[in-house]
């Protein structure tokens, strides 16, 4: 970082994160139970791993000096520690049981339950990330996350229908997640845990064989997160979100489609602070077999995304400077080569 003014130039030598490094290692067995081989499967599953991490002290600047007329001084640095010197040997595991059930032909049932014990990963101890927003700040003294999960889903299959579904439901204790705080004076997002942590959400996919060159398909998932104790609602977590898209195919030689990719947030989850996100973006476009042209094949795909260049925010993107709305309408041609 240089700072100028009218009579010198002062350099300043920054490390906002230390040298980290993780070492893991880990052993998983698994166990499949064949109860029944018409209706019922069990499977169990333990994982566990030995986790060292190590780090040196990291000052907030290293070396500051300036040129007072082209001369180099040496100026007294900042040396406030942001991270201290340090090791820790950590255990975590994870165990699961899975059971299977079919009722019926073209019927099943799965349900899901496990527990975990996770370490915070070294990115979410020492990270310093800025892109123009507020700051991604890790946490050194974060406590281990412990869980319980749960996850029932079903699976019908026919001939010219699949539908899947999941419901799921999570409790988590010390959940390690970034919450809005300071740091160095300045507002970041600052990897912290929460106490107690509930998720409960659930998604949906189903493809329909109209006719033979028709289909259609859709698919919709949905997450509630809050903090047990408080009741807020946690960050970074994605809104009601859904496909609609219909396929058509020309004699097994060309597929058109028509798509709408949809958004919905309520106001009670985006916050005061936060607009909502809603929008519903409508695609089309169209692809080729791949047709083969001497030694090569040759497929040609192309369409329109956005049509009705529909202004839009896209809940959890990456950050493009202080434009945070995604882009326009936009016309493509692409073709793919394969060898």
């Amino acid at each position: 970082m240089k700072i100028s003014t009218a009579s010198d130039t002062i350099v300043i030598r920054e490390q906002p994160t230390p040298r980290a490094n993780m070492f893991d290692v880990g052993i998983f067995a698994q166990h499949k139970w064949v109860v029944d081989p018409k209706y019922w499967t069990i499977n169990t599953g333990l994982r566990l791993d030995f986790i060292r991490t190590a780090n040196d002290t990291a000052f907030r600047e290293i070396s500051r000096y300036k040129y007072v007329n082209g001369v180099r001084t040496e100026v007294p640095a900042n040396k406030t520690v942001l991270f201290q010197e340090g090791t820790k040997n950590e255990l975590a595991y994870s165990a699961h049981i899975d059971v299977a059930f079919k009722p019926a032909e073209r019927h099943k049932l799965i349900l899901s339950i496990a527990n975990a014990y996770r370490v915070a990963s070294i990115e979410e101890r020492f990270k310093y990330i800025d892109q123009l927003g507020m700051p991604l700040v890790g946490n050194p003294d974060l406590k281990p996350e412990k869980g319980l999960f749960s996850n029932l889903s079903y699976a019908y299959t026919a001939k010219k229908l699949l539908f899947n579904t999941d419901i799921f439901a999570s409790y988590l204790f010390d959940l390690i997640t970034e919450k809005e705080g300071l740091y160095s004076g300045i507002p970041a997002w600052i990897s912290t845990n929460v106490d107690q942590a509930l998720y409960l959400g659930g998604e949906f996919d189903l493809k329909w064989l109209i006719s033979h060159v028709l289909d259609f398909e859709t698919h919709a998932s949905f997450v509630y997160a809050i903090d047990a104790k408080t009741k807020e609602h946690l960050p970074f977590i994605p809104a009601l979100h859904g496909i609609v898209k219909l396929h058509y195919h020309f004699h097994d030689k060309i597929g058109a489609y028509a798509e709408m990719d949809w958004e919905f947030e309520s106001e009670e989850e985006h916050g005061e602070s936060h607009e909502a996100h809603r929008h519903a973006i409508f695609n089309a476009g169209f692809h080729t077999t791949p047709r083969k042209i001497g030694m090569i094949n040759v497929q040609f795909t192309g369409g329109i995304h956005n049509i009705m260049n529909l202004a839009y925010e896209e809940h959890l993107s990456s950050l493009r400077g202080i434009n945070r709305l995604e882009p326009g309408r936009n016309v493509f041609l692409k073709a793919k080569i394969l060898f």
